[in-house]
């Protein structure tokens, strides 16, 4: 059944014999990047789930190749995240489940502000980029072996003439750097 479609993602419910239900989801050409969009969307999954502790569905197959996958578009095959969406239940909560939920959502926010260095860009896994697009990042000071930083996948680096021109997509080793690339890409 598909669930949604937007102007970066279709996105399809998929209900499998064993009555599980997983989240299939196509890129279209105007998320970005070809390749860097995928590869850097499910690296952030994994590094959420799997180094901040963030609960994050989990990526059971993808590719970030059209040219090696029989289906040909970018995809991603993830876990459906249990529960309900909060705004479906929100008016129900009375004020102390609010607060307990505000409060919760405030925790999760936080392991997200985990002191992560390395530079900026779009976060990867090592194994996704060329060595030379990406460099090493470090949390909480410890170097990270599995992650590195990249080209950044904004769409306002990777525009229909940007794409093919000499832009800086990162990633950069400061933010003078970065602020540079973007003065740079806009002239």
């Amino acid at each position: 059944m598909k669930l949604a479609e937007g102007s970066y993602n279709k996105v399809f419910l998929l209900s499998l014999d064993n009555s599980k239900e997983v989240i299939a989801r196509i890129r279209t050409p105007h998320a970005g990047p070809l390749h860097f969009v995928t590869a850097s969307e499910v690296a952030t999954m994994d590094f959420v789930r799997n180094r901040l502790g963030v609960p994050a569905p989990a990526v059971f197959a993808w590719s970030s190749r059209s040219d090696q996958t029989p289906v040909e578009p970018e995809y991603i095959i993830m876990e459906k995240a249990p529960g309900v969406e909060a705004s479906a239940v929100w008016p129900k909560l009375s004020e102390s489940q609010q607060q307990q939920m505000v409060m919760k959502w405030a925790i999760l926010e936080k392991s997200l502000m985990a002191p992560i260095s390395g530079g900026y860009g779009s976060l990867y896994r090592r194994a996704s980029l060329k060595h030379s697009q990406g460099q090493g990042l470090s949390v909480g000071g410890k170097r990270d072996a599995d992650f590195v930083e990249g080209p950044r996948v904004s769409r306002n680096f990777w525009s229909i003439d940007r794409s093919s021109t000499d832009v800086d997509h990162g990633p950069w080793d400061n933010p003078l750097s970065y602020v540079l690339a973007i003065a740079t890409c806009e002239r």
